[in-house]
């Protein structure tokens, strides 16, 4: 498209001014003929006046149209120079003079008006720029700083950002911006990680460069914004081989000093049962004797949920179950009827429900979601009190429409709200005391939790302290 460019300041005074210029000639032509009529001026004398003073007016007429033209070419042009000084100092602001001071002292009044009004603009945009600056800065001693790796990456996975810890967990070379990183040699592992990975979520994987290094990936995609062209993905690196490393042992020891407890346990129990059936035992002896039994069977009884655990946390890193359907209706029954002598000694009423339009069954394997079942109903009954109803019940995740929701509802004092985040941590107990007087171990929602980990589900609560609790568990749903 051809852009019409308008016409200089210059020219446009020169030429207004020519034009009144013509209009005074053209009057004075007009003036001159009606001279030319008037019968005072007829006559061989009064022609010769009209003569001669129709060539005064011609003459003062070109005159004054000389002396227009030169007067407006004189104005313009020294107009033009003091523009000339502000277009310049504005093309120096754009190129980033933003303190450029302008001579305002050479303008006339406007001019030095607009002027100083360019440099407040350019002055308040040097503010910004360095109050930018400061901030880029800052966030870059930020990044330089952490001892996590943080990428950025577009959608064609070229670096956009990229800092110190990055390039040293993935030993990148130090100039990676604008690189595909693809072409800068990080492990496939990751590179397959990334290309699919564009969605919130965590993951852990072994970098084949290092037999013992383990990386924690965490991605978030960020919008498109100002500055930035396209989508982008952070990425998130932290080097997990050490917390692993003592996860392991810590594993490994719990596994092992619980099953060296064992034996010394069952000898205790078994010794103590051999010394109340003895007849020559002194009086009073045998109330000594039922406390360390009671208590060799609590022992005997964390042992057993600490060796469950540590199963569980081998099983789903190992060899994680197979995954079949499970009937809600018949889990949910059996469920029920193993814990209906525990309900009726302690006097609560067990109550069956699967709300209309559950799905029939859930994907899960059967032994471990009627573990964490039972645990779920077993703290109901017994931390809920007397002549209070225990709801089982299932239905379909209104949030996840393909997931269902299994749900142990209790009348019972309710959890405080500041307990919640960690009810299932290995031995948290709310009330110790209780816990204690009720033969709690403080294992049973941990391995509830371990449990649902295994089969890929979730566990949860919903609780008012003084109303009761609600425990779920998520599972996928299998029609």
């Amino acid at each position: 498209m051809k852009v019409r460019r308008a016409p200089s300041l210059t020219r446009g005074l020169v030429r207004s001014a020519g034009l009144l210029a013509l209009l005074a000639v053209l009057w004075m032509t007009i003036h001159a003929h009606r001279l030319e009529l008037d019968p005072a001026l007829v006559g061989l004398e009064g022609e010769a006046r009209a003569d001669h003073m129709l060539a005064d007016l011609l003459a003062g007429a070109a005159l004054a149209w000389v002396l227009v033209v030169a007067v407006a070419a004189l104005l313009a042009v020294g107009l033009r120079k003091r523009l000339d000084l502000l277009r310049q100092g504005a093309d120096r602001m754009a190129d980033g003079e933003l303190d450029l001071h302008l001579p305002l002292e050479r303008l006339p009044l406007e001019l030095a008006l607009l002027g100083a009004s360019l440099q407040r603009l350019a002055r308040g945009l040097s503010h910004q720029a360095r109050a930018e600056e400061g901030r880029r800065r800052e966030l870059d001693a930020l990044l330089a700083g952490l001892r996590d790796g943080v990428l950025a990456l577009d959608r064609g996975g070229r670096v956009q950002a990229c800092n110190p810890a990055a390039r040293r967990l993935l030993d990148l070379p130090h100039h990676t911006q604008g690189a595909r990183l693809a072409d800068l040699g990080v492990p496939p592992l990751l590179l397959e990680l990334l290309e699919d990975a564009w969605t919130e979520g965590e993951w852990e994987l072994e970098n084949p460069r290092g037999a013992a290094r383990e990386l924690r990936v965490h991605t978030l995609p960020l919008p498109a914004s100002p500055g930035w062209t396209g989508e982008r993905l952070l990425v998130v690196l932290s080097d997990v081989t050490s917390l692993n490393q003592v996860e392991r042992l810590r594993r490994e020891f719990v596994s092992n000093v619980s099953h060296e407890l064992k034996t010394p346990v069952t000898a205790i129990r078994g010794y103590s049962e051999l010394l109340r059936e003895d007849t020559e035992m002194p009086a009073g002896s045998g109330r000594y004797l039922e406390v360390i039994d009671r208590q060799a069977r609590r022992l005997d009884a964390i042992i057993d949920d600490l060796l469950d655990i540590s199963r569980l946390e081998r099983q789903r890193r190992e060899d994680p179950p197979a995954l079949e359907p499970v009937l809600l209706d018949e889990l949910l029954r059996e469920c029920a009827d193993d814990q209906r002598i525990q309900a009726a000694q302690a006097r609560v009423e067990l109550v069956v429900e699967r709300a209309p339009g559950t799905p029939a069954g859930a994907l899960a394997h059967r032994p471990l979601l009627q573990r964490a079942l039972a645990n779920l109903v077993g703290n109901a009954i017994r931390y809920g009190g007397p002549d209070h109803v225990v709801r089982l019940g299932a239905r379909r995740d209104r949030r996840l429409p393909d997931h269902v929701l299994l749900e142990v509802v209790d009348q019972g004092p309710g959890i405080p709200a500041e307990h919640l985040p960690r009810i299932f941590e290995r031995f948290y107990v709310v009330d110790k005391a209780r816990s204690r007087e009720l033969g709690g171990t403080g294992l049973g929602l941990a391995i509830v939790k371990h449990a649902m980990a295994v089969m890929d589900g979730e566990a949860g609560v919903f609780s008012i302290e003084g109303e009761g609790s609600t425990f779920w568990l998520r599972l996928p749903a299998a029609e």
